[in-house]
């Protein structure tokens, strides 16, 4: 009788143990179906349509098109939070391959009221939120037409206040993008371009993205930039050109990528006036 109580004691205690600690953190689910229902009409002309998107006079692009179906951007989503620590799931669904997606995940620990260290694949620094509410093509909102955006990549974030900096993975575009891309002047003929066939692109550090946001009470601004060094060497070209070969296989370029980005928005009561506005260079070559 002893040895039950005791054990249905040492039970108890760790049914208050457990109790406790599910207790101190907290738990939030949620989830988003998103459904396209648009519709879209080009008019290419009567014989021979305009060069829209690439496809030449004679592209044979439908003009008529009906969206209906689930979009990849439907999630399901996760959030802890302790004294301490947060974390964070979102899983997505590409039903056009019938697989599931992860969207953005990240773990952040706070070490005091104003800073964290935040882990993960996580969104850019400078991309620009809430700037509009378009539906239509998947809810692009707007996103890369004008406005700096990329989804979730890898990375590591250090917050401290309004400033935040990061160290992200490097992109950079294939090898294959550059076949036949005119990249510099040949040097020996000013105003020739010079066509490299193949490049071996070569990374050495992180992208680096830094950001700083201040929020008022019916107001916001963030300034946010990134930077990112990759080197093309060891191209090759197929002009038989003497001139053109006398640049050599071994030959490199560094490309800078950079960007310099600045948003904000203000609200009148249930309305809200948002904007911005980025400069930069090679940044779609750097993501």
């Amino acid at each position: 009788m002893k040895k039950l109580f005791m054990r249905c004691a040492a039970a108890r205690m760790v049914a208050l143990i457990g109790t406790s600690a599910m207790a101190a953190t907290q738990w939030n689910f949620g989830a988003s179906l998103r459904y396209n229902t648009f519709g879209t009409q080009v008019d290419y002309g009567k014989t021979k349509g305009p060069d829209i998107q690439g496809g030449g006079a004679d592209s044979l692009s439908s003009d008529h098109e009906l969206g209906w179906g689930t979009q990849g951007n439907s999630r399901i989503k996760m959030f802890m939070r302790s004294d301490s620590l947060d974390g964070f799931i979102e899983l997505g669904y590409d039903f056009d391959n019938n697989k599931v997606t992860t969207r953005e995940y990240w773990g952040r620990y706070k070490f005091n009221d104003m800073g964290s260290l935040q882990i993960g694949q996580i969104h850019q620094l400078f991309n620009t939120p809430g700037l509009s509410n378009q539906v239509w093509s998947e809810d692009m909102n707007m996103h890369s037409v004008g406005v700096s955006w990329n989804p979730p990549t890898p990375k590591v974030v250090l917050n401290y206040g309004g400033f935040a900096f990061a160290l992200a993975k490097p992109y950079s575009v294939s090898e294959s993008a550059f076949w036949g891309r005119e990249i510099d002047e040949d040097s020996t003929n000013p105003g020739v371009t010079v066509p490299w066939a193949r490049g071996d692109i070569d990374t050495y550090f992180p992208q680096l993205q830094a950001a700083y946001q201040y929020r008022a009470d019916t107001w916001r601004i963030k300034l946010a930039g990134a930077y990112q060094y990759t080197k093309i060497k060891k191209f090759q070209v197929w002009d038989n050109d003497p001139a053109v070969l006398g640049w050599g296989p071994t030959s490199s370029k560094s490309l800078h990528s950079w960007l310099v980005s600045l948003d904000g928005d203000i609200s009148f009561g249930p309305l809200y006036l948002a904007g911005a506005a980025s400069a930069g260079e090679n940044w779609a070559t750097a993501g």
